[in-house]
């Protein structure tokens, strides 16, 4: 599917901005990291990770994948692999 150039650039643009954004805050979360492990003590540290959980809630949280539903656990073989097959080129 081709877009027409002003989208095209709107398209670009976003893009440009959202990976400038996800740079900047992993740059500025390693700096508060390694100003937080150079602190001289605990006290001096803190501030720099207080500021870490505060840009660190601004990206999104990690799920890990769903698991898989019941039904496919209950016609599993002895072995504990299912009866129906997995994921993948050799299940079955």
């Amino acid at each position: 599917m081709r877009l027409s150039r002003p989208v095209h650039r709107a398209t670009l643009a976003v893009h440009v901005v959202a990976s400038a954004a996800w740079i900047g805050i992993t740059l500025g979360l390693l700096s508060l990291a390694l100003a937080a492990t150079s602190a001289p003590s605990a006290a001096s540290a803190e501030p720099s990770l207080r500021a870490m959980r505060l840009f660190a809630d601004l990206l999104p949280r990690w799920r890990s994948p769903p698991s898989p539903p019941a039904w496919y656990w209950r016609s599993a073989r002895p072995g504990g692999r299912p009866a129906t097959g997995g994921c993948g080129p050799r299940s079955g």
